[in-house]
């Protein structure tokens, strides 16, 4: 189950990362223009992102250094989006046989296929109905015959 964020939480999030961004992108212009001097001195902790942007610098110049930059920053914003995107709430889990009692109250009513093919549970007003029928008397052959009259009407 994920972490839902709240709006406050999104907001702050946001907030960061934007100040984050616009000192990315100025720093990805100003190695661009040429105001940061390349190849840096790498040492310390994170020395290996300073390596490989000595290592772009060399094969492409300010240019290649400016788009590892970038690609960095859209890199961070593509994570932080899928972290606070909406998509990632957590959806209560449901059953199947709830999932079939609600397309019921949406849709119409059960049905002998549903039950026998289909494989659904059947409700209360499936077997309420059913046991009428059951023991409701034979019908006549003429009865059988206007009802088949009227459900070809129905039909046409």
């Amino acid at each position: 189950m994920k972490y839902q964020y709240t709006k406050v939480e999104k907001v702050v999030i946001w907030a960061i990362f934007s100040v984050f961004l616009v000192a990315m992108l100025n720093y990805s212009f100003q190695i661009y223009s040429g105001e940061i001097p390349f190849p840096e001195e790498c040492s310390g902790r994170g020395h290996w992102i300073c390596d490989f942007g000595n290592l772009i610098f060399a094969q492409n110049g300010y240019a290649g250094v400016a788009m590892f930059h970038l690609a960095l920053t859209v890199l961070v914003f593509v994570i932080v989006y899928v972290f606070t995107a909406e998509e990632n709430k957590a959806v209560p889990e449901i059953n199947q046989n709830q999932t079939i009692k609600m397309q019921r109250v949406a849709t119409k009513p059960q049905t002998i296929n549903d039950v026998l093919v289909e494989g659904e549970e059947p409700t209360d007003e499936f077997l309420e109905g059913f046991s009428a029928l059951r023991n409701a008397e034979p019908l006549s052959d003429d009865e059988l015959a206007k009802q088949a009259l009227s459900y070809k009407k129905s039909e046409s």
